[in-house]
């Protein structure tokens, strides 16, 4: 549309459109805005100078359009009408089930990517989920908050019944309706994925390290968090804990696999107490490590990793040598589909009961515990594989200044990516404590009443065996590994 100078009044001024203008499909965006024939006595457009986000697209000539948003806000609103702008619109992008479903479990989470195309905000989206082997299709319902034009990511659960165990299972997602209305075109709302199908899962440990030092005043509130959580009985067996000396500055403690460790901060600045979770990416930040705020906060997050179904067992044994100075130390493990030979393991001894020096934030007699003290590699060696299975071995020096009795040993199994600090997730771990219940290289069983002993993968057995390694479960629920010769 054109339009005189002459026939503009002050105040606003209404202009149509004199043909419609089609948008190509492949068109990265439609501009609304004008252009100007100056003949040497024209005054420019009006621009303010505070700026703001796409307010001022600039052509000069030929060239290309530029956005000066940043430097002016040009004075313009459009206002663009239409008849067949659909209220409830939206277009499934992926769909992204877990990895693995467990019947044993019956939750199928997916996470859907959405475009909103339609002129309101999506609050609430259904789904129907068709599982391929499945007795009937079920519903996914999510709550969520689209504005137009924006994608996001939303979650939902469903439990569907399979009528047998296949290897895997395909998934067909459909949107079938907007905030509680049906969508106002259907022709985008489909996507298909696949999952692994187990009939039960492999038990998880979760790796929880802290960063942590003398010179911080904060960490030892952050340390009554995690011990509170260890002496909860529904985390003391599935938890492996271990304490990076740094983050804030470093103190006696700290040693250059600890400093190394700093890599995981992807945020400007380190920091302490600082925690990570399998060195997985929490909801709230982009970084592997995170600030501990409250102890609900930690459980909470906990929660969710120890809801995830892993596909790598971890079982570690170890064996001290005569001379009491060397500790042999073997991880052994298997893992669900194909073997992975990017798979890392990580062994790291750790001390508790460590006397402070001088712990800000607390008076004397504070004990540091999971004190880092030494670790086979810092990010991690490659295991031999056999088929499915796999074995390490490796071996340490005890430091005569260690207290033997206060060590554990922890391996940690998962990814190494030295090019993104976010992709190094741990698939699983173990912990074994040594001390006064192991001696000699053999495991004693204690005082407990006994009440089963398991093999490695968690099979029950009928008898006590009389060599190789096994798990005995105690009357007051906890369990221990045990070697024997």
């Amino acid at each position: 549309a054109t339009v005189d100078v002459e026939s503009l009044k002050k105040g606003w001024n209404m202009i149509d459109f004199e043909t419609p203008y089609i948008i190509p499909d492949n068109s990265q965006g439609f501009y609304l805005g004008y252009s100007i024939l100056q003949d040497g006595k024209s005054a420019g457009p009006a621009l303010l100078t505070d700026g703001g986000a796409d307010t001022f697209y600039y052509q000069a000539g030929n060239e290309a359009w530029i956005d000066r948003s940043e430097d002016y806000t040009l004075c313009l609103e459009g206002m663009v009408y239409g008849n067949k702008l659909p209220k409830y619109n939206v277009a499934l992008e992926n769909v992204e089930p877990q990895k693995v479903f467990i019947i044993s479990d019956g939750n199928l989470r997916c996470v859907a990517s959405m475009r909103n195309r339609g002129t309101l905000n999506v609050t609430s989206l259904d789904f129907k989920v068709e599982v391929e082997n499945s007795i009937e299709p079920v519903v996914g319902h999510a709550e969520c908050e689209i504005p137009f034009g924006e994608v996001q990511d939303v979650s939902f659960t469903v439990c569907p019944e399979l009528i047998s165990v296949p290897e895997s299972c395909n998934v067909k997602v459909t949107a079938v309706s907007v905030n509680g209305n049906p969508d106002e075109d259907v022709t985008d709302n489909e996507a298909s994925a696949s999952f692994m199908v187990l009939e039960d899962a492999l038990p998880r440990t979760v790796a929880l390290e802290e960063f942590t030092t003398e010179r911080c005043p904060n960490c030892p509130a952050a340390a009554t968090k995690l011990h509170n959580i260890l002496q909860d009985p529904k985390y003391s067996e599935s938890i492996a804990a271990v304490c990076h000396h740094s983050g804030f500055h470093y103190d006696w403690l700290t040693t250059e696999f600890d400093k190394e460790y700093e890599w995981f901060y992807t945020g400007p600045s380190v920091f302490a107490p600082g925690m990570m979770l399998d060195r997985t990416p929490t909801a709230e930040t982009n970084s592997a490590v995170f600030f501990p705020a409250t102890e609900e906060m930690l459980r909470e997050e906990i929660d969710k990793r120890l809801a995830m179904p892993s596909l790598v067992s971890v079982n570690v044994s170890a064996e001290k040598e005569a001379d009491g100075n060397v500790l042999n130390v073997n991880v052994d493990g298997r893992i669900i589909g194909d073997r992975d030979e990017d798979l890392y393991v990580t062994v790291l001894l750790v001390e508790n009961n460590v006397e402070a020096k001088k712990q800000a934030g607390a008076g004397t007699g504070y004990m540091h515990q999971h004190v880092n003290r030494a670790v086979n590699s810092t990010w991690g060696e490659m295991p031999v594989w056999e088929g499915n299975e796999y074995h390490y071995e490796c071996s340490f020096t005890l430091d005569p200044d260690w207290n033997y009795d206060n060590m554990e040993i922890v391996a940690l199994t998962g990814k190494h990516d030295s090019s993104d600090a976010t992709a190094c997730v741990v698939e699983n771990a173990d912990r074994l404590p040594l001390g006064n219940s192991f001696v000699n290289g053999i495991m004693r069983d204690g005082e407990k009443e006994i009440t089963g002993y398991y093999d490695l993968t968690g099979c029950r057995m009928e008898n006590k065996p009389n060599d190789g390694f096994y798990i005995v479960v105690y009357s007051d629920g906890t369990s221990r590994k045990i070697m024997a010769k």
